[in-house]
């Protein structure tokens, strides 16, 4: 209940008038009234109005209702005149408004108003009924009955309904009908009734004054009715309200479901969206913001602002790291998507327009229109507000959660430029209640059951990489990888497919973890053979064939692409047997000069058991599984042509494990420095991801390009998994190699990659160097000393790229 103080300036004025203008009126009619002869009649009938108090009917929604005395009063007035009718029903409301101040605390204020409403009333409705009886010379009443009863019924409502309208800043027009318009029954009614006890009291004694003074206690019959015709409407208005609120749970049930769509597809925000609209409403009502459509625009907003994502890629969503400039222009697509979407749905407030603008900036620098300062509407600029504090306050996959104090600090450096900066202040200032009423909203909504799945999954994956992670050096994968290398360059060409296939599968396992692992090759019928097989079930699987284009590894043959976490089931539908204990697969092509000559594929007995890390490990080693595969395929093929890259024309990685034995050698015996240098292309995969393989080949070439025409003769240069390269610098020692690579970075960086007229991009690399014997004195050791010191490189000059520490510099927050 607000108090006095906290009214808007237009309410108290409004109130003022009111109460002043009774004033007069109602000291003249008790002026009227003392001076007068006693009345028995009026005075009974305001008994009986004063006992019908605890009778009252309380609109639904409003602070008001309809009450029995108000028929007596009517009669009183039809009676005994406009003063006296005055005078009971001030006596009346008074006391009504006492017993209900005893209740519900009401303030003196609205008890003078009430007061002052009634006596206006009363002027207003006698008025009209004197009026209509001498024009109709007195002895025709009910046109007088039927003008006092509208007019009681106008002017109640008129004066209430304005009072909830200004309060409100809502439509007065909109009040009066939603409230009002109901109800002009039992307004009516009460009228008819004080018609009836008019009538009533002059036929029961019409002459005999003995009973004139008791006559309207014959009249318990009439309250009776009069009070269950209120209770039969009181009903209705309840029954009416009950289903107002039930048509209102399923509509913000029907807005919170479109929200958990959002929620399902955007996994790493969950309560978002609860948090921001606790956060939304409450500076709302902070900011004077009373209209009630207003604040359901808001709510809605605040639930339904990032529908729009549902038309952005996943990958965008959850990428770790900074978007480029491409991912960005895709995600700011999610504002107009999101208005787009809300505008079908026809809301009758301004959702579409709030959930368009929720990412415009104070100083004109957001997106999608360019709007500036007040252009942008204050729904959105509290949605804009309520959006990012929840997103610096959280988790994301670009950026770290903030503390409290860090999270204020930064929203208040953003006042002025992001955001409103009389609404930042606001804020701030009521930040504890905020944030209370957040943490609440968030914890009062139970999760979702597939949720708990989904955070299952990653807790495998988690688990598998630390597991991968924390292996030992003689049986990590990059120690692992390296001696597949050899066996595939060296021993494995002089051995049979039958011979060197078991091999290669145990030296996966170290690698890549599996329960059954099978190797197929094409056939000339378009099909696939499994030409080994070994683990569950592999006795099954071995000689068995698959369409060319079906199942797992057909599409995999096909496509010339990899499967990761797909279900097994598709691979042996056709095949005998049961493999249903095998619950997830992972398949990659083995590729010789663009050409499919086999597909590798693993299955394991756990579901969703493969990660991205374990198909990155895969397809490293299958490029030289698919040269020793080719390799025996062919048969005429030279060694020098199976020992090069088709993509870059430069050697593969085997050629290095022989050639670098040589020059330790040499380094060992002559004391001459040697480095190795490390060169990974870190936009690889994205462009990949966005252009297709063919712009990650012309990448691959044209730094392999840039590589060979910077390198000595002496240096021997190789291709090293997918998107890096690998170099031998004879003779040089860390300082000097390191000066090297800075030239060598500065012009591949300016090396543009032409993917089409008008679509350039430009590669980027991070490099390290490993020194011989400092850093380590095998391959293996330099080429994992020069990895790690490519890490922490990035994190000293890029931290975005290594974590969340520069997140402040890229705020405002991606949401």
């Amino acid at each position: 209940m607000k108090g006095w103080s906290s009214l808007p300036v237009k309410v108290k004025v409004y109130i003022s008038v009111v109460v002043t203008a009774s004033i007069p009126i109602l000291w003249h009619a008790f002026i009227a009234v003392a001076s007068a002869p006693l009345d028995f009649h009026w005075i009974v009938l305001t008994l009986y109005t004063l006992i019908t108090v605890p009778l009252i009917v309380l609109l639904p929604s409003l602070p008001s209702g309809v009450t029995i005395g108000d028929a007596f009063v009517m009669s009183i007035c039809m009676m005994s005149g406009i003063e006296t009718a005055i005078v009971a029903n001030t006596l009346y409301i008074s006391y009504l408004t006492l017993i209900l101040k005893r209740r519900h605390n009401t303030p003196v204020h609205r008890i003078l108003f009430n007061i002052a409403t009634a006596v206006i009333n009363v002027w207003l409705y006698g008025a009209v009924f004197r009026s209509l009886t001498s024009v109709l010379h007195g002895d025709k009443i009910f046109l007088p009955t039927i003008g006092l009863a509208v007019t009681f019924y106008f002017s109640n409502s008129f004066f209430i309904a304005t009072a909830i309208a200004l309060s409100s800043n809502e439509n007065l027009y909109w009040v009066w009908r939603k409230n009002y318009a109901p109800l002009i029954l039992d307004f009516i009614v009460s009228g008819c009734a004080a018609a009836f006890i008019v009538f009533f009291i002059p036929l029961l004694v019409p002459k005999n004054q003995t009973f004139a003074s008791v006559g309207p206690l014959f009249l318990a019959p009439v309250i009776a009715v009069i009070w269950r015709i209120n209770r039969v409407n009181k009903a209705k208005a309840e029954d009416a309200e009950r289903h107002l609120k039930e048509q209102e749970e399923l509509y913000f049930r029907t807005v919170e479901t479109l929200a958990l769509a959002v929620d399902a597809k955007d996994q790493t925000t969950y309560g978002h969206i609860r948090r921001v609209r606790a956060y939304a409403l409450g500076l709302a009502k902070l900011c004077g913001v009373t209209d009630a459509k207003e604040l359901k625009a808001i709510e809605t907003g605040s639930l339904l602002h990032d529908i729009g994502k549902l038309a952005v890629e996943d990958y965008i969503l959850n990428k770790p790291g900074r978007l480029n400039k491409q991912e960005f222009e895709k995600m700011k697509v999610h504002a107009t998507a999101g208005d787009e979407i809300l505008q079908q749905v026809q809301f009758p407030f301004p959702v579409a327009k709030y959930v368009r603008c929720h990412h415009e900036r104070w100083d004109g620098s957001g997106y999608p229109d360019g709007l500036k300062g007040e252009e942008i509407p204050l729904g959105a600029r509290i949605l804009s507000i309520a959006d990012a504090f929840d997103a610096i306050r959280s988790t994301r996959p670009y950026k770290s959660a903030f503390g409290i104090d860090d999270s204020v600090e930064l929203l208040r450096t953003q006042a002025g430029s992001s955001y409103d900066p009389k609404l930042v202040h606001i804020f701030i200032e009521h930040i504890e209640d905020l944030e209370a009423q957040a943490d609440e909203a968030a914890r009062n909504f139970s999760e979702l059951s597939f949720r708990k799945f989904f955070e299952k999954i990653e807790d495998t994956e988690e688990k598998v990489d630390v597991i991968l992670g924390n292996q030992t050096a003689s049986t990590a994968p990059s120690e692992e990888l390296v001696k597949l290398f050899e066996f595939c360059s060296g021993v494995g060409r002089s051995l049979s497919l039958d011979d060197s296939l078991p091999i290669i599968a145990r030296r996966l396992m170290r690698i890549v973890p599996y329960d059954t692992c099978v190797v197929y090759i094409p056939q000339n019928d378009d099909s696939i053979k499994a030409e080994f097989a070994c683990g569950e079930h592999g006795n099954a699987l071995k000689g068995t064939s698959i369409g060319l284009g079906k199942g797992i590894s057909g599409w995999v043959a096909a496509h010339k692409r990899p499967m990761l976490n797909t279900t097994p089931a598709l691979e042996f539908q056709d095949l005998l047997g049961d493999f249903g204990s095998l619950k997830d697969g992972l398949a990659v092509p083995l590729l010789q000069d663009g050409d499919c000559v086999g597909v590798l594929a693993l299955y394991a007995t756990a579901p969703t058991f493969f990660s991205e890390s374990h198909l990155s490990l895969l397809q490293s080693a299958a490029e030289q599984i698919a040269a020793l595969v080719g390799y025996a395929a062919a048969g005429d093929r030279s060694d020098e042509s199976a020992l090069l890259d088709p993509v870059t024309g430069i050697h593969r990685f085997s050629y290095l494990t022989v050639a670098c034995e040589q020059s330790l050698a040499h380094a060992e015996k002559t004391e001459s420095p040697l480095s190795l240098l490390y060169l990974e292309i870190r936009n690889f995969l994205h462009s990949v991801s966005l252009y297709g393989t063919g712009s990650g080949d012309m990448m691959l070439r044209k730094v392999a390009d840039v590589l060979r025409s910077e390198l000595r003769q002496t240096d021997i240069l190789v291709r090293y998994g997918h998107d890096g390269f690998v170099a031998l610098l004879p003779g040089l020692g860390n300082p000097q190699a390191s000066r090297y690579v800075q030239r060598l970075q500065q012009q591949i960086k300016g090396t543009p990659v032409n993917l089409a007229p008008g679509n350039t991009l430009f590669v980027t690399c991070h490099a390290g160097i490993a020194s011989f014997p400092n850093d380590g004195a095998s391959l293996l050791a330099l080429l994992r000393a020069a990895q790690k010191a490519m890490y922490e490189q990035v994190k000293l000059s890029s931290p975005q790229a290594a974590g969340s520490e520069g997140n402040v510099l890229e705020f405002p927050p991606r949401t």
